[in-house]
């Protein structure tokens, strides 16, 4: 253990990480041979919580955030939950209860008054949305670009073009289709 001159921690090691002490305070915690970790641990509640690298895991390197019990991990913000991954692996958003459907995985994004939205952007102006709402379910294309349904890849079945226009398996077009109230 060392603290050094501009009041950093390092443990297992003698450098610290960020250069300027003057700017941040730092823990520094050297692994040896396949890594470095934390494990905060609640005996009472049977929880732990580890932050740590491995460099032998089976990928290959990795920085590892591992509940290692079965238990969800919760990030707060404000002291309030703003998601949640639970131990199946479903993450929610906005939710303390993600969804589950048996056999897969899921992603929930809750809001109380207007659902929730998946945004596909290009660091430009083009952007496409996928919003769930209470009354209805958006495929939403911010910019003159059309919504295209493939099926096998990249083998196209119909697109909306960006005029409105209904194109059907890449060779027929379909124009002006009125739907009720």
């Amino acid at each position: 253990l060392k603290i050094d001159t501009d009041g950093r921690v390092l443990i297992g090691g003698n450098s610290a990480v960020i250069a300027s002490g003057d700017e941040f305070n730092e823990i520094v915690l050297t692994g040896k041979t396949r890594g470095a970790g934390i494990t905060l641990q609640d005996v009472d509640a049977n929880t732990r919580f580890q932050i740590r690298t491995d460099d032998a895991g089976s990928d290959g390197p990795q920085t590892l955030l591992n509940a290692s019990t079965n238990h969800p991990i919760v990030i707060r913000t404000n002291n309030t939950e703003v998601v949640r991954i639970t131990n199946a692996g479903n993450i929610g958003i906005g939710t303390t209860n993600p969804h589950t459907l048996s056999g897969y995985v899921g992603l929930t994004l809750n809001h109380i008054t207007n659902g929730g939205f998946v945004q596909f952007a290009d660091n430009g102006t083009n952007t496409s949305r996928v919003v769930g709402g209470p009354n209805a379910l958006e495929l939403n294309t911010q910019t003159s670009i059309p919504i295209l349904f493939k099926t096998g890849g990249d083998d196209e079945k119909f697109r909306i073009a960006s005029d409105g226009d209904l194109v059907i398996s890449g060779n027929s077009s379909v124009k002006n289709i009125e739907y009720g109230d």
